[in-house]
Protein backbone atom coordinates (compact mmCIF):
# COMPACT_ATOMS: atom_id res chain seq x y z
CA UNK A 1 0.00 0.00 0.00
CA UNK A 2 1.45 3.73 -0.91
CA UNK A 3 2.15 6.00 1.68
CA UNK A 4 0.25 8.58 2.40
CA UNK A 5 1.50 11.99 1.49
CA UNK A 6 2.40 14.40 4.72
CA UNK A 7 -0.09 17.15 4.52
CA UNK A 8 1.19 20.48 4.76
CA UNK A 9 -0.92 23.44 6.31
CA UNK A 10 -1.91 26.21 3.79
CA UNK A 11 -0.17 29.85 4.89
CA UNK A 12 -2.30 32.46 6.94
CA UNK A 13 -2.57 35.80 5.57
CA UNK A 14 0.21 37.17 7.86
CA UNK A 15 2.38 34.80 6.45
CA UNK A 16 2.01 35.71 3.27
CA UNK A 17 1.69 39.03 3.80
CA UNK A 18 5.80 38.35 5.33
CA UNK A 19 6.83 37.06 2.24
CA UNK A 20 5.77 39.90 -0.05
CA UNK A 21 7.90 42.18 2.75
CA UNK A 22 10.67 40.35 2.90
CA UNK A 23 10.91 40.62 -1.46
CA UNK A 24 9.83 44.55 -1.17
CA UNK A 25 12.88 45.00 1.44
CA UNK A 26 15.93 43.39 -0.58
CA UNK A 27 14.36 42.33 -4.29
CA UNK A 28 17.85 40.44 -4.75
CA UNK A 29 16.23 37.39 -3.30
CA UNK A 30 15.13 34.93 -5.52
CA UNK A 31 11.83 32.49 -4.95
CA UNK A 32 14.05 30.04 -3.37
CA UNK A 33 15.68 31.87 -0.81
CA UNK A 34 12.19 33.48 -0.22
CA UNK A 35 11.15 30.29 0.30
CA UNK A 36 14.26 28.45 2.48
CA UNK A 37 13.48 31.78 4.77
CA UNK A 38 9.88 31.04 5.21
CA UNK A 39 10.33 27.16 6.10
CA UNK A 40 12.68 28.46 8.73
CA UNK A 41 10.69 31.37 10.00
CA UNK A 42 7.43 29.34 9.55
CA UNK A 43 8.70 26.07 10.58
CA UNK A 44 7.30 25.06 8.00
CA UNK A 45 7.47 20.74 7.19
CA UNK A 46 9.14 21.29 3.67
CA UNK A 47 9.92 24.41 1.79
CA UNK A 48 7.18 25.98 -0.61
CA UNK A 49 8.03 25.85 -4.21
CA UNK A 50 8.56 28.58 -6.59
CA UNK A 51 5.06 28.73 -8.04
CA UNK A 52 3.63 29.30 -4.64
CA UNK A 53 6.56 31.95 -4.05
CA UNK A 54 5.20 33.36 -7.53
CA UNK A 55 1.59 33.68 -6.73
CA UNK A 56 1.98 35.04 -3.36
CA UNK A 57 3.94 37.84 -5.40
CA UNK A 58 1.56 38.16 -7.56
CA UNK A 59 -1.32 38.76 -5.26
CA UNK A 60 0.76 41.09 -3.01
CA UNK A 61 -1.81 43.88 -3.03
CA UNK A 62 -4.04 41.64 -1.17
CA UNK A 63 -1.67 40.81 1.07
CA UNK A 64 -0.19 43.89 1.81
CA UNK A 65 -3.84 45.26 2.75
CA UNK A 66 -4.40 42.50 5.45
CA UNK A 67 -5.50 44.24 8.69
CA UNK A 68 -3.91 43.39 12.16
CA UNK A 69 -6.75 42.05 13.53
CA UNK A 70 -6.94 39.04 11.45
CA UNK A 71 -3.44 37.66 11.36
CA UNK A 72 -4.22 33.75 11.50
CA UNK A 73 -7.00 33.72 8.93
CA UNK A 74 -5.81 31.86 5.39
CA UNK A 75 -8.41 33.44 3.25
CA UNK A 76 -10.62 36.65 2.93
CA UNK A 77 -13.98 36.71 2.05
CA UNK A 78 -15.92 39.86 1.05
CA UNK A 79 -19.36 40.75 2.78
CA UNK A 80 -22.15 40.45 0.08
CA UNK A 81 -24.73 42.66 1.59
CA UNK A 82 -22.53 45.36 3.86
CA UNK A 83 -25.24 47.50 4.42
CA UNK A 84 -27.41 45.07 5.99
CA UNK A 85 -24.65 43.74 8.02
CA UNK A 86 -23.74 46.61 9.36
CA UNK A 87 -27.39 47.37 9.88
CA UNK A 88 -27.73 44.18 12.13
CA UNK A 89 -24.82 44.99 13.86
CA UNK A 90 -25.20 48.15 14.88
CA UNK A 91 -29.22 46.57 16.28
CA UNK A 92 -27.40 43.61 18.42
CA UNK A 93 -25.04 46.38 19.96
CA UNK A 94 -28.26 48.30 20.73
CA UNK A 95 -29.26 45.38 22.29
CA UNK A 96 -26.76 44.67 24.07
CA UNK A 97 -26.38 48.33 25.70
CA UNK A 98 -29.90 47.45 26.82
CA UNK A 99 -28.82 44.09 28.35
CA UNK A 100 -31.23 42.12 26.05
CA UNK A 101 -30.83 38.59 25.09
CA UNK A 102 -30.79 37.54 21.53
CA UNK A 103 -32.43 34.60 20.37
CA UNK A 104 -31.35 33.05 16.96
CA UNK A 105 -34.81 33.49 15.43
CA UNK A 106 -35.50 37.14 16.09
CA UNK A 107 -31.10 37.28 14.77
CA UNK A 108 -32.50 35.69 11.73
CA UNK A 109 -35.94 37.46 11.23
CA UNK A 110 -34.15 40.99 11.85
CA UNK A 111 -31.43 39.66 9.38
CA UNK A 112 -33.64 38.97 6.70
CA UNK A 113 -35.73 42.45 6.93
CA UNK A 114 -32.70 44.88 6.63
CA UNK A 115 -31.33 42.95 4.00
CA UNK A 116 -35.03 43.62 2.57
CA UNK A 117 -34.72 47.25 3.37
CA UNK A 118 -31.67 47.92 2.16
CA UNK A 119 -32.12 46.75 -1.49
CA UNK A 120 -31.84 43.08 -1.65
CA UNK A 121 -33.89 41.49 -3.82
CA UNK A 122 -36.17 38.08 -3.22
CA UNK A 123 -34.23 35.97 -5.25
CA UNK A 124 -30.92 37.18 -3.73
CA UNK A 125 -31.28 37.24 0.04
CA UNK A 126 -29.61 34.43 1.68
CA UNK A 127 -31.52 31.57 3.37
CA UNK A 128 -30.61 32.70 6.92
CA UNK A 129 -30.43 29.10 8.29
CA UNK A 130 -29.27 27.90 11.43
CA UNK A 131 -26.07 26.80 9.49
CA UNK A 132 -25.62 30.76 8.58
CA UNK A 133 -26.72 32.11 12.13
CA UNK A 134 -23.80 29.45 13.63
CA UNK A 135 -21.50 31.52 11.23
CA UNK A 136 -22.74 34.91 12.31
CA UNK A 137 -22.80 33.55 15.73
CA UNK A 138 -18.66 32.51 15.47
CA UNK A 139 -17.46 35.76 13.76
CA UNK A 140 -19.39 38.05 16.01
CA UNK A 141 -18.98 36.12 19.13
CA UNK A 142 -17.43 39.51 20.51
CA UNK A 143 -20.58 41.15 20.42
CA UNK A 144 -22.76 38.19 20.86
CA UNK A 145 -21.33 35.98 23.62
CA UNK A 146 -22.86 36.14 26.99
CA UNK A 147 -26.36 38.22 25.22
CA UNK A 148 -27.55 34.52 23.43
CA UNK A 149 -30.76 33.44 24.52
CA UNK A 150 -33.77 36.21 25.54
CA UNK A 151 -35.48 37.69 22.83
CA UNK A 152 -34.71 41.17 22.39
CA UNK A 153 -38.01 44.06 21.64
CA UNK A 154 -37.22 46.28 19.16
Amino acid sequence: MPSRRKATDNLTLDQNKKICLWNEENAAFTKLQLAARAMREFNLVKALVQGTISGILRDRKTYLLVKEAEPKCKRTRQLVFLAANEELAKWVLNCQSKHVMLSGDLIKAKSKRFATLSGVQNDQLLSFSNGWLQTYERTRREWLGEYWGKTCAA
